[in-house]
């Protein structure tokens, strides 16, 4: 998987630890922080997920990511046995700018060798993922499983399971 930030995580980490006056080796402490944080039993996937990826990569749809999230993000995609499903991962601080600057969507779209008009973007903020999506002229569709009133006019779903019919959503 692209994307891979260069060991960002590890490095607040470790950075912590001497901030805090610890002197010993680092080492296994923050190897112990990735391993929690990569842990399935701390990243429970709503029940929607694992059929809506299987059914979309079965359909031929190249999944890809776009995360403000941290280095990370990999591993537990691996370890929720999800890695098949997503071609690229793009982390915004790769980029320099977190979403919604269409830059990170623009710079994603590019490695993964998209056109924005012919993209789907769904994510579950409002603002940062459907916003961004659409300042970066893709299609996009906001996760709302909420139920919270959309702040302004967009496409809403409640559920993963509503994804594939708007692949072929001339209104998106």
């Amino acid at each position: 998987m692209v994307g891979r930030t260069p060991a960002f995580a590890d490095m607040v980490h470790e950075t912590a630890l001497r901030g805090a006056g610890f002197t010993g080796p680092t080492e296994p402490f923050v190897r112990y922080c990735r391993e929690e944080a990569t842990s399935p039993r701390w990243h429970a996937p709503f029940d929607d997920a694992e059929a809506t990826l299987t059914s979309l990569r079965a359909a031929s749809v190249p999944l890809h990511i776009i995360s403000g999230n941290v280095d990370y993000l990999p591993l537990l995609i691996a370890n929720l046995g999800w890695s098949a499903h997503f071609e690229t991962v793009t982390f915004t601080q790769e980029v320099g700018v977190q979403k919604p600057d269409p830059r990170v969507f623009r710079f994603a779209l590019e490695r993964a060798g998209s056109q924005a008009a012919e993209s789907l973007y769904v994510g579950d903020s409002w603002q940062a993922d459907y916003l961004g999506a659409k300042g970066a002229g893709m299609k996009a569709a906001w996760l709302n499983r909420t139920g919270e009133p959309a702040p302004g006019p967009c496409r809403e779903i409640r559920s993963l399971r509503e994804v594939n019919p708007l692949l072929s959503d001339p209104d998106l």
